[in-house]
């Protein structure tokens, strides 16, 4: 077989590859929103001099903190495994941190270790990244969505959640809401509000 046919053959299989990649995510994608389980994140404020990055909302959750007075060594950086959880209000929450994948049905999320505080002499506390962090929507919206998000976290008026889809570690934020409303939903009823003023 000559040169110019290896090459081609090469740049077939490339190009099958760069194709294959992003179906694969994006099956995955689709698999955790259609089979996850709902879970709702109550947001947190950001820094707001952290802006929107293009077409989507930044966002930071309450749910990130799991205290043990188990005594573990832990390492920043580490991989672990979040159980989630319900607290008293229906909102997410850890509600154990493992070094290795649970191996029930309840739900977990894959999350690295950010650092480690002592709250007491015998509590250890995980500060732990979530796998998740932005919601993508119209380009449009996006930046007047910040905006509530932020004067949202920053106040005691509306209440911000992101409904979030977990199946078998990995999560997927299928909406993010302020007071019940989809954040699309209530971006356009403040933009109707301040044109009929």
């Amino acid at each position: 077989m000559s040169k110019h046919k290896y090459r081609l053959i090469a740049f077939g299989v490339l190009a099958l590859v760069q194709v294959a990649i992003p179906l694969v995510m994006i099956g995955n994608y689709e698999e955790v929103l259609s089979t996850g389980n709902l879970h709702k994140f109550r947001t947190a404020p950001i820094d707001p001099y952290d802006p929107f990055r293009g077409r989507y909302v930044s966002l930071r959750f309450d749910a990130t903190t799991y205290c043990t007075r188990d005594p573990v060594e832990w390492e920043s950086d580490q991989a672990l495994f979040a159980r989630i959880g319900q607290d008293s209000l229906g909102y997410a929450t850890i509600i154990e941190v493992l070094d290795y994948m649970p191996a029930g049905e309840e739900d977990w999320l894959g999350v690295k270790l950010s650092y480690v505080y002592h709250d007491g002499p015998d509590n250890t506390c995980l500060q732990v990244t979530l796998p998740f962090d932005r919601f993508y929507m119209e380009e449009y919206k996006a930046p007047a969505a910040e905006d509530v998000y932020f004067e949202a976290n920053t106040g005691d008026s509306l209440t911000v959640w992101a409904a979030v889809k977990i199946n078998k570690g990995k999560g997927v934020i299928e909406d993010v809401f302020v007071n019940e409303l989809p954040i699309a939903t209530w971006v356009e009823q403040q933009a109707v509000s301040l044109e009929g003023e």
